[in-house]
């Protein structure tokens, strides 16, 4: 009797138990992703943004707080996703459709080693690459869940894959020993670069076919184009090192036919078939100071620059002619959207929107002082509060 009571009783507890925790989960799930109250400050910053942008919701999504890296590729939302529960710090790897922001896909695979120095920026077919962290590989990770490595026979001889880049089906790793070209599919070794001296993996570009790095050498910056149809070196430029010593691949800018290059003293034009200097704007004429240049951003032949030497005016500049087109006092570079360049106040107090045409205000926009408050371009899209995507 004891024994078909217990049994009876085991029977009604468990589905209970089961139902409760089912509730129990959903809960869980519904308060994580309900949108954390902002402050009216933050309110009131994106409805003015919004407008002033004539921008368009794409998605919200509270796990955005718990984000980094983030960044987006043909309309795919990647980045690496953390969260502290219980002293334990979890960490994925997701993907999520921009177009359609319902499908979103996260990973969690212990063989997946962590990017945590090149950007992840390479995404095509359903599949993110980039290189292992500390180590002499490159990774794949499909929509599917699939995680595959490569090159991994060359473990001694690439010193680091810090950077990834694809042309076709080749794989372009930038590593602190050299430039290394790989065929995807076979995962043979192409042609390889050592570098002479100082190592400069992050600046270096696929622009078209051509694959442009640079390094220091012999009391020279020593930009080189290879050629990924033919596998040879097309040309190289030198300019002296003394003069100017940095090129930061993430801002080499191209519009067919120049290669626009900004570097620490001085702003350069180069044609891109050739490598002969076209064009030179020195940063003196908007900056006095000799480290980093200042506030810039090129795009379609025009130099939106900071000009520090005139009270924080924002000036337009023709990078080929070096010919002023028009400029905004009280004014410093933020960036660019649309048609739209953003600026800030000199007091950092306000967001200005300005015409990239004509140089003329448009809007101006408290900047917020909650702590929380955040507001960023990623690619075409606007990301604000660390949880909404617009368009």
């Amino acid at each position: 009797m004891n024994n078909l009571l217990i049994k009876t009783i085991k029977y009604l507890i468990m589905p209970i138990a089961m139902v409760a925790a089912f509730f129990l989960i959903v809960l869980a799930v519904v308060y994580y992703n309900i949108d954390k109250p902002q402050t009216k400050e933050q309110q009131i910053f994106e409805e003015r943004i919004v407008k002033a942008l004539q921008l368009k919701l794409i998605c919200r999504d509270t796990t955005y707080e718990h984000s980094t890296r983030l960044n987006i590729i043909n309309d795919t939302l990647v980045g690496l996703w953390s969260k502290q529960i219980n002293n334990r710090m979890y960490k994925y790897f997701f993907i999520q459709s921009m177009q359609n922001p319902r499908y979103k896909r996260e990973f969690n695979n212990v063989k997946l080693v962590l990017p945590s120095i090149s950007a992840i920026d390479q995404y095509r077919n359903g599949c993110l690459y980039f290189g292992a962290f500390g180590l002499s590989f490159m990774q794949s990770l499909c929509s599917d869940g699939a995680l595959t490595d490569y090159f991994k026979k060359y473990n001694d001889t690439l010193f680091y894959a810090n950077k990834v880049m694809l042309y076709k089906n080749q794989a372009i790793i930038a590593s602190m020993n050299g430039i290394f070209v790989f065929d995807i599919l076979t995962q043979q070794l192409i042609w390889k670069y050592k570098y002479h001296s100082a190592p400069m993996e992050g600046r270096s570009a696929v622009i078209g076919n051509k694959l442009i790095f640079t390094e220091t050498i012999n009391g020279f910056l020593k930009i080189s184009s290879y050629n990924l149809e033919k596998f040879k070196i097309d040309w190289l430029t030198r300019i002296p090192s003394e003069s100017d010593n940095l090129f930061d691949g993430t801002n080499l800018e191209n519009d067919g036919n120049n290669l626009i290059a900004p570097g620490n003293n001085a702003c350069y034009t180069i044609n891109l078939h050739t490598g002969d200097i076209k064009g030179k704007i020195p940063w003196k004429k908007f900056f006095s100071g000799t480290d980093n240049g200042p506030l810039n951003k090129v795009e379609n032949g025009k130099l939106y620059v900071t000009n520090y030497n005139n009270q924080n005016d924002l000036s337009c500049v023709d990078v080929i002619k070096n010919r002023l087109i028009w400029h905004f006092e009280n004014a410093k570079y933020w960036g660019l959207f649309k048609a739209y360049i953003l600026a800030t106040t000199p007091d950092d107090g306000y967001f200005l929107v300005i015409d990239k045409v004509s140089g003329r205000l448009l809007d101006k926009v408290l900047r917020p002082k909650s702590k929380g408050a955040n507001f960023d371009l990623i690619g075409k899209y606007v990301f604000i509060n660390h949880h909404s995507f617009y368009q």
